[in-house]
């Protein structure tokens, strides 16, 4: 979908996701969506098996839910999307893109495929467009484009259709493409594909997002101890956030617009291409012209963000009141604040259900844990030719803001189970 241009094609497949993604539908997923909240900070605190981006990825499954009819990426799911049998068997280039039986690993490679692919300059053919019409055998791109479209294609066809096998409630995309009018126009190629590309799109930019709060959180411990001061004014320590709690958690709200602002997990956009002979003070833009649309650019305009646009502060978003607290700009309080998620007929698809993801989850962070960093060397440089933005090397430990949260914490998933069975 993203590479596809503005066509009836392209126009199908845009309903046909919005269809359950739209601002409306995305309050359906707020239990799950809370209940993988209460395992990540689970994960984060007693997990000392797995990385952190791992455990980052786990969290950011809820779209499976959304899309694929799965309950919780520790819950049973779809047999060859889990342990055991790879769902494609990989005999070309597994150093290029490898598809395993861990469809979150699975889909995080084709994710930097994908973004890698696209980063400008990463084939010669982007300087010399002539060489495009070279032979396929001389032309290694096209070579690796044909191979991992086969791939990516194979995976997402295998996911798809255990999704219709397994759903049983019918209320996953995938059901609803193949059970409604919902996917009438589109073929039964471009559903997999729809499906799958949201997936993968929706895992990347959620777990780069939240390993770039956690990382925030070690360079401004003020922004962390003013968030404990709301949440625990708000909330306290005998519950867990919900979502009817963040209206009243401005400065919560703030911080996940200022993380998506600070670093945006896609800096650049797909390229855009000129329908028509344009202006734009004074640049002529001839018809045809690829577009990058800089979105680091415009987080970082000091007309709009101020002088301090490379500092982390979310008081940026925010007022505050005679009485010492906060409450968010009237021009933000319905807004983004930010440009990450693109604009006009592309912007993200996704995005509520990314908001409430982002929200939930970084306020149960911040409700739980204290985040502390180590010790280390922390590298920014970037190291891959990739359009998604590179997570840093750093290192941080986590321990509970108090105490018997561990018992706590299982209690909620053990409801979350009780609820889920009884529900089935």
């Amino acid at each position: 979908m993203p590479f596809t241009r503005y066509t009836k094609a392209w126009q199908n497949m845009r309903r046909a996701t919005h269809e359950v993604l739209h601002s409306q539908a995305a309050s359906q997923y707020h239990p799950v969506q809370t209940e993988e909240a209460i395992i990540l900070v689970q994960n984060l605190l007693f997990d000392q098996s797995s990385t952190l981006r791992e455990k980052l990825n786990a969290s950011a499954a809820t779209m499976l839910s959304v899309i694929y009819g799965r309950k919780s990426v520790n819950s049973s799911f779809l047999p060859s999307m889990h342990v055991g049998k790879p769902a494609v068997t990989i005999s070309e280039a597994p150093d290029k893109l490898l598809i395993t039986s861990d469809i979150l690993q699975s889909l995080a490679n084709i994710g930097h495929r994908f973004t890698s692919s696209v980063y400008p300059g990463s084939y010669l053919v982007d300087a010399f467009p002539i060489l495009d019409y070279l032979p396929e055998f001389l032309t290694k791109w096209k070579r690796e484009a044909v191979r991992d479209r086969r791939l990516m294609g194979e995976a997402f066809q295998s996911y798809y259709e255990e999704a219709l096998r397994n759903d049983v409630n019918r209320g996953s995309l995938v059901a609803r493409l193949e059970d409604t009018t919902l996917g009438s126009g589109l073929t039964y190629e471009e559903r997999w594909w729809v499906t799958g590309v949201v997936s993968v799109a929706a895992l990347e930019t959620t777990s780069t997002t939240l390993a770039y709060f956690i990382f925030a959180m070690t360079l401004y411990p003020r922004v962390q101890r003013r968030a404990h001061e709301e949440l625990d004014r708000v909330i306290g320590r005998t519950q867990n956030p919900m979502f009817s709690d963040l209206q009243n958690l401005p400065y919560i709200r703030a911080v996940v617009k200022e993380i998506l602002r600070w670093n945006p997990p896609l800096p650049v956009v797909v390229p855009r291409i000129a329908l028509e002979d344009d202006w734009y003070e004074n640049y002529y833009i001839p018809k045809g012209t690829a577009i990058l649309e800089n979105l680091w650019g415009m987080n970082y305009d000091k007309e709009v963000y101020g002088p301090d646009v490379e500092e982390f502060r979310p008081e940026r978003f925010l007022l505050e009141t005679e009485k010492g607290e906060y409450e968010l700009k009237p021009e933000v309080e319905n807004e983004d604040g930010h440009n990450s998620y693109g604009f006009g007929r592309r912007k993200c698809v996704g995005k509520h259900v990314a908001d409430n993801a982002l929200l939930i989850g970084i306020c149960t962070i911040l409700w739980a844990v204290n985040i502390e960093p180590v010790e280390c060397k922390i590298d920014l440089a970037r190291n891959t030719l990739d359009t998604v933005n590179p997570i840093p090397d750093f290192q941080c430990k986590f321990t509970p803001r108090f105490e018997g949260l561990e018992s706590f914490l299982q209690h909620l998933r053990d409801n979350f189970e009780y609820f889920k069975q009884n529900r089935d």
